[in-house]
């Protein structure tokens, strides 16, 4: 629900998808399987460790949602996506 809306409103699914819905790209089924709540924090907010490995400019970007309202909802969401689309596997990944 808040997180569901967090996920819309930051614009997350311009660059990622859930369920088929979204860019393709970078799906982010399962994601809550195979990374920590922190480690989901870091992506999602470029910080930490995670700010090497998205570059500069990523991480500038998603820097902005650091201080969001609903960022605890935001990882709660991912965090419950635990089940990777079947679709998905056949996805390259990219980074």
């Amino acid at each position: 629900a808040v997180g569901e809306r967090a996920y819309a409103r930051l614009g997350c699914a311009l660059c990622h998808s859930i369920g088929g819905r979204g860019n393709p790209a970078s799906p982010l089924d399962g994601v809550g399987a195979r990374l920590d709540r922190q480690a989901l924090y870091e992506l999602t907010t470029g910080t930490g460790a995670a700010a090497e490995v998205l570059g500069p400019a990523l991480a500038r970007r998603k820097a902005r949602a650091v201080n969001d309202p609903d960022m605890d909802e935001l990882i709660d969401y991912l965090a419950q996506q635990l089940e990777q689309e079947p679709w998905a596997a056949r996805l390259p990944v990219s980074h």
